[in-house]
């Protein structure tokens, strides 16, 4: 099962080793290379192929999606940010708060 982080935001790692760890059961994050294809899809920008590594492409393509959806434009895939996605198509993955 895949799940999102809420409070994602630019330093979450590379899937090897994943940091931070993921919350069981997950055994790996996936939750970046998702809000990645989300942005691009989107016309957000986005790191483009999705690399599971949450960087400054995907921090200022992340504030573009917040100032199109009208809410604060921080860079961080917050809840608010979570919630304007999945009215916007995104999956409603099942969520954890980090941290």
């Amino acid at each position: 099962m895949d799940y999102f982080r809420i409070n994602m935001e630019n330093g979450f790692g590379p899937l090897v080793p994943p940091t931070p760890a993921p919350i069981a059961p997950a055994t790996m994050w996936v939750d970046v290379a998702n809000w990645q294809a989300f942005l691009i899809v989107h016309g957000c920008a986005g790191t483009n192929p999705p690399n599971d590594e949450f960087g400054m492409l995907d921090f200022n393509g992340t504030k573009k999606f917040q100032t199109k959806s009208g809410i604060f434009a921080n860079g961080i895939v917050n809840q608010a940010t979570y919630d304007a996605a999945v009215a916007a198509g995104m999956t409603a993955y099942p969520t954890v708060v980090y941290p």
